[in-house]
């Protein structure tokens, strides 16, 4: 029987292919948003704080625009790390269809391992403690760790269990509908192989879109606010 380490070296090898890579044009659009916010928090002191500054001691005003300048670098690097990263990994969802298959066909293997083989079948209910109890004992197996700190170790072990949450939630949510709509009050191994075959990975997919349009979305909103600070102190000093 595979176990969790085997998923997890799954988990390891899909990172590798899809996510790490990101981390490169990430790196490029941190660099970027760095730049342009230091320019934003510049346009804030200068047209804004300075003239509020104006008489104060030297030492003060360089401390203010120092802070004010470094907030948003901070703020432009992490708008362009979480920009850049979803704008990457939003392209190569498609392609990270085999990876994803590889982590979470053995978790669907398991289940069906737990089901009567026929077509009577498990109740609804059942089937659901049946998933939770598969997951918990996948997450309780012991599994190898590296001496040393990894990024991608890191990386991985949030992806799988992220990739555990979607699985779960889909299975007894989606799967789970879509058999009380064809009017079952059981799941056999059939009905499940089914689901699994045609419909899994693809709302794992489409969870994953949504949930990255969703934060790079806010982001995009956020990181427009911030930048309509300097356009609007300046606009202010101008006509006042």
């Amino acid at each position: 029987m595979i176990t969790r380490t085997d998923l997890f070296n799954h988990t390891k090898t899909l990172v590798r292919h899809f996510i790490v890579p990101t981390i490169v044009k990430s790196t490029i659009w941190a660099f970027a948003g760095g730049i342009v916010f230091c320019f934003a928090g510049a346009m804030v002191y200068w047209f804004g704080l300075a003239s509020l500054l104006n008489g104060t001691a030297l030492v003060l005003r360089l401390l203010v625009a120092l802070v004010i300048i470094g907030i948003y670098v901070v703020l432009g690097i992490i708008a362009g790390l979480v920009l850049g990263g979803a704008s990457a990994l939003h392209r190569k969802l498609p392609e990270a269809q085999d990876g994803i298959h590889a982590v979470l066909s053995p978790l669907t293997n398991r289940i069906i391992q737990r089901i009567p083989i026929g077509q009577t079948g498990i109740p609804l209910n059942t089937f659901s403690a049946t998933v939770d109890k598969t997951i918990a004992s996948v997450i309780s197996e012991s599994s190898q760790r590296g001496k040393l700190f990894s990024v991608v170790n890191w990386i991985a072990s949030r992806v799988f269990h992220r990739l555990l949450s979607i699985f779960r939630r889909i299975l007894l949510l989606d799967f789970i509908r879509s058999v009380e709509a064809s009017g079952q009050t059981n799941i056999n191994v059939q009905t499940l192989e089914q689901f699994a075959r045609e419909r899994l990975i693809q709302l794992v997919i489409k969870e994953l879109r949504l949930k990255l349009y969703a934060f790079s979305r806010v982001t995009a909103i956020a990181t427009a606010g911030c930048l309509l600070v300097p356009v609007l102190v300046i606009a202010g000093s101008i006509i006042l």
